[in-house]
């Protein structure tokens, strides 16, 4: 390495077939030190690589830079560019302005995954304030029997004693489909639950696959609920589902249930997370 270099050697009484051995020493300690710089070039000066090197978390990089971001990057070159996972803020201020807003923070699920099998309802119970936003995530369910519907619950307290609400449910649910151009969907300003899919399949050809999403369980309010998603109808008309649902007392809210009006859920994958 070049540590073991003597600048002092050899010297002027050394024998002169020493040269060679001098000069091989040479290049091999270069060539080990920087193993990775192939043919090209180092371009950059003693100064900028030193500033490199020495940057940090806490530091501000000035300049181009390209490739993982934690923290603030300001660049003053014209362009700021990440190809990977952001935390922080990204903004340049040169001749093409950008700003690049932090990145979204990842879903985490929660809880153990819940395997439907000829399943009265799939509860999600104890959800508290933890995060912010909460998803349901539902793959593949299938109903034991054809033509009935999928509903919603809300509900209150802590489990085993979670109290599902059973009323003052109000919702809109688009389920428009696939042999028609026309809307189809249908509301109500005061039910007993919420319908998210009327008249399922119970065809494994026509499974529900839906994200359900809701926010600040923990505030005492009136709490809405939403969803996306598709799945057949008793006919095997491809389906879309796609609503908004409230329970209009005001609650802490600590639990969904997805419940079929009749019967089990035969199968299906279904995953809680949080962020």
């Amino acid at each position: 390495m070049i540590e073991d270099i003597t600048p002092t050697t050899p010297l002027g009484t050394d024998a002169i077939s020493n040269g060679d051995d001098q000069i091989r020493q040479l290049k091999t300690d270069i060539t080990d030190q920087f193993p990775n710089l192939g043919a090209i070039a180092v371009s950059r000066t003693a100064a900028e690589i030193n500033d490199l090197a020495t940057k940090n978390g806490g530091d501000t990089i000035t300049g181009t830079f390209t490739g993982d971001v934690t923290g603030n990057v300001t660049g003053n070159a014209g362009t700021v560019t990440t190809n990977a996972d952001m935390t922080g803020d990204v903004t340049s201020s040169g001749s093409n302005e950008t700003t690049l807003a932090p990145a979204i923070t990842p879903w985490i699920q929660i809880g153990a995954t819940q395997v439907a099998s000829s399943s009265t309802s799939i509860d999600f119970e104890d959800i508290d304030d933890t995060y912010n936003e909460y998803m349901i995530v539902i793959a593949g369910a299938i109903l034991s029997n054809n033509g009935d519907n999928m509903y919603l619950y809300l509900g209150d307290g802590a489990s085993p004693t979670t109290t599902w609400r059973t009323s003052l449910y109000h919702y809109h649910v688009d389920n428009s489909g696939g042999a028609s151009s026309s809307y189809a969907g249908s509301s109500s300003t005061s039910d007993t639950k919420i319908m998210m899919c009327p008249s399922m399949t119970d065809n494994e050809n026509g499974r529900l696959n839906a994200r359900i999403r809701f926010e600040a369980p923990n505030v005492s309010a009136q709490h809405q609920i939403s969803w996306d998603g598709y799945y057949a109808t008793s006919g095997g008309t491809p389906t879309k589902t796609n609503g908004v649902g409230e329970y209009a007392g005001a609650t802490v809210l600590s639990g969904v249930r997805i419940r079929p009006s009749a019967n089990t859920i035969a199968s299906g994958v279904f995953k809680l997370y949080g962020r």
